[in-house]
């Protein structure tokens, strides 16, 4: 029997660029890479969504390029995530409803005109 040696198409290296620093607390603190032109956008350093920069023990802020590491407490991260939920399960359901409305005044209106309309999709 041969022996089949199955190349490996990519690697993931052990240290990437883009890792969360070491001495970051995973477990008290979400965080993420914020592009460093969207914290600049607001004067008061914290980005839009709530991140604020993360400074090592010596007091520099991480950076990879013009991304920098930003966190924020697991509560308010969870709290935030809940809340963009909330807010598009609000919105599709009230496309839901535009559609279901716009659906029934084109029934109405095919209806009013002499016309009938059919659907091929059964109803229980």
């Amino acid at each position: 029997m041969s022996k089949t040696v199955i190349k490996k198409r990519s690697s993931v290296r052990e240290q990437s660029l883009l890792t969360p620093p070491k001495a970051f607390d995973n477990k008290k603190y979400a965080g993420r890479w914020v592009s460093e032109q969207k914290l600049n956008a607001r004067s008061d350093g914290f980005e839009s969504r709530g991140f604020e920069p993360y400074k090592t023990a010596e007091g520099k802020i991480v950076k990879v390029g013009d991304l920098v590491w930003c966190f924020m407490t697991r509560e308010d991260a969870e709290y935030r995530k809940q809340e963009n939920y909330e807010m598009a399960k609000e919105s599709m359901y009230g496309h839901q409803d535009r559609i279901s409305a716009q659906d029934d005044r084109l029934a109405f209106e095919l209806e009013r005109a002499g016309g009938k309309l059919e659907t091929t999709i059964k109803q229980e």
